[in-house]
């Protein structure tokens, strides 16, 4: 009986340290910071009719944020190599603390396609931000 109340209450105190444990291992989980960025997003679709549209928008800090520039690039697979879709390789570049901007080109192929952001993003807030984000997807 004394073994089985030992048993019980290494148990129940077992459980209760996990218990205490999760909330703070559940704090720690990392969050990205950036210096002059605040946020960016971008989608990349490709329409029934073979229309592949990439979209972006890079928000940074008002009286922080200096210069935006961002690389847009749709890519598909040939063989074992990503290529450029004709001419779909496109620079918005704005000394503003916002950039956005819209690209489409028409595929005539299917298969892998990948549209690529690369955004460089300057100002007062410290080192440049350099964010690179990809979208694969198959037509």
């Amino acid at each position: 009986m004394k073994i089985r109340n030992k048993v019980i209450s290494f148990v129940f105190a077992f459980v209760l340290m996990l218990s205490l444990a999760i909330p703070v291992c559940a704090s720690n989980i990392a969050v990205p910071y950036y210096n002059n960025m605040n946020s960016f997003e971008e989608s990349f679709v490709i329409s029934e009719s073979g229309m592949a549209t990439a979209s972006f928008a890079c928000i940074g800090y008002r009286g922080i944020t200096t210069k935006i520039t961002v690389y847009t690039v749709i890519q598909m697979i040939s063989g074992f190599d990503w290529v450029v879709v004709g001419d779909a390789f496109w620079i918005d570049e704005t000394t503003e603390h916002y950039c956005a901007n819209e690209y489409s080109i028409q595929v005539n192929s299917r298969g892998n396609y990948k549209a690529t952001f690369i955004y460089s993003v300057s100002g007062s807030g410290g080192e440049d931000d350099v964010v690179i984000r990809e979208i694969q997807l198959v037509y």
